[in-house]
């Protein structure tokens, strides 16, 4: 682009989406401000989270850059926008759901007959193979994940840690997370059931 645009309504949409498509970054960062406020209000409205919203805001935008190639210049993008913003909280909200059955489930189990050593032992083996398989993680995928999952930072407060964006931030959790689950499908010795539901939640809750 000649003439850096700096507010998607001082100029042609279209032409933006049609420059995003071709991976335009110049397009892909006017189209990020001009949208990010609204978005950023209507997630927070929906999972009353404004971290979480955040979050969810980067990962809105990476997905926007994943699929440019299927935006449709000629189509509002802002509806575009808010159908992928409504989806991602529905999936949040899935996550928690998920998240719950686990540790019913866990609470189920405890109220069985298992001795206390046996169920400390158990938590105490799924925690080491979950240190594990996070250190199998290549180095920078290994930091994110640590700073964000671990020590709880957004991906806003990793990516100012490290050095890059928000969205290589999440990026790079996104594909750790696949691969610390993919380390524990894929071990020599399958975990037992009690093991790999104290697994889960513990990915849960990270």
């Amino acid at each position: 682009m000649e003439d850096k645009m700096t507010d998607a309504s001082a100029a042609d949409e279209k032409v933006l989406l049609q420059q995003l498509q071709k991976g335009d970054h110049e397009a892909f960062e006017i189209l990020y401000h001009s949208y990010s406020k609204v978005l950023y209000w209507h997630l927070d409205k929906m999972v009353k989270d404004a971290d979480l919203a955040e979050e969810l805001l980067q990962e809105l935008f990476i997905k926007v850059w994943h699929s440019r190639a299927k935006i449709q210049p000629d189509l509002p993008f802002v509806n575009f926008l808010y159908v992928v913003a409504k989806q991602l909280s529905i999936d949040h909200y899935r996550r928690l759901a998920r998240r719950s059955r686990v540790f019913e489930y866990l609470g189920q189990r405890q109220s069985e007959a298992v001795e206390t050593t046996e169920k400390d032992v158990m938590g105490n083996e799924a925690r080491k193979l979950l240190d594990e398989a996070i250190a199998a993680l290549p180095l920078q995928r290994r930091k994110a994940f640590e700073l964000c999952k671990i020590e709880g930072k957004s991906y806003k407060e990793a990516a100012e840690i490290m050095g890059v964006s928000p969205f290589t931030i999440q990026n790079h959790v996104a594909k750790a997370t696949h691969s610390v689950k993919e380390y524990v499908v894929n071990r020599q010795t399958p975990p037992s059931a009690e093991m790999l539901a104290l697994f889960l939640a513990a990915m849960l809750y990270l």
